[in-house]
């Protein structure tokens, strides 16, 4: 899972960046030696396997702040049967909506958002660009053939 990083203090102009969990331990960022300690990596851990959170701010006992924010994701459905409504509604959180073909042109296959990601300020889905000419926000849940909602 992705997620952004934007440092607000102690840092001085650092662009933001966007990374995994193993960017942020590696040793290229090196900040577990400066977060480890204020247990502001379990707080991470915890944001990215949220359901609900979608930022959480991490302080440090240096007076560093930086605020985490989970990038939203394309998922593909994996079962050969659709998923039920709750479902879809779980993954996208909240009121589905199907894009319209003439926006992605991927033949036979349903793209479902949150029919009011923008409206609720959802992120903007960054990998969803490489199929789709407008901007979706949230998790975007793909559906193929059979697995198309009926």
């Amino acid at each position: 899972m992705k997620f952004r990083v934007e440092w607000l203090e102690g840092y001085g102009g650092v662009e933001p960046k966007i990374c995994t969990m193993d960017d942020f331990v590696s040793e290229e960022f090196n900040l577990e030696a400066y977060w480890g300690d204020d247990g502001m990596i379990e707080k991470l851990r915890e944001l990215l396997t949220s359901k609900v959170g979608n930022k959480v701010m991490l302080a440090n006992g240096m007076g560093e702040k930086v605020v985490a924010t989970k990038l939203p994701k394309v998922v593909y459905w994996e079962s050969d049967e659709p998923p039920t409504l709750k479902e879809a509604q779980e993954i996208v959180g909240g009121l589905i909506e199907i894009v319209p073909y003439d926006y992605h042109k991927i033949k036979d296959t349903d793209l479902i958002v949150n029919e009011e990601g923008l409206i609720h300020g959802l992120e903007l889905n960054v990998d969803a660009k490489e199929f789709c000419k407008i901007p979706l926000a949230g998790n975007v849940l793909v559906l193929k053939g059979d697995q198309r909602l009926k």
